[in-house]
């Protein structure tokens, strides 16, 4: 179960692009807000279709964020059995 509080927002991310020709498509940008903080915590960009609700986004984004985590400490235990 999350605990968190979350937003999301649809934007277009920007980097350089005075040098493009188009917009960039637009993503979702989700704000992770947990209890008892005075701020947002977390942050990610998502490609999810826009009609993506908000508990699959936020369920998403841990999901991912459980994943990485679990390589890199798979990581870290392979280097040192090394």
């Amino acid at each position: 179960m999350l605990r968190s509080r979350f937003a999301a927002l649809r934007v277009r991310a920007a980097h350089r692009d005075y040098k493009r020709t188009r917009e960039r498509e637009e993503e979702w940008l989700l704000i992770e807000w947990p209890r008892r903080k005075a701020e947002p915590s977390k942050y990610w960009f998502s490609t999810l279709p826009a009609k993506t609700s908000l508990k699959t986004l936020a369920h998403t984004a841990k999901a991912r964020w459980l994943i990485e985590r679990t390589i890199r400490n798979s990581s870290r235990s392979l280097a040192s059995a090394l």
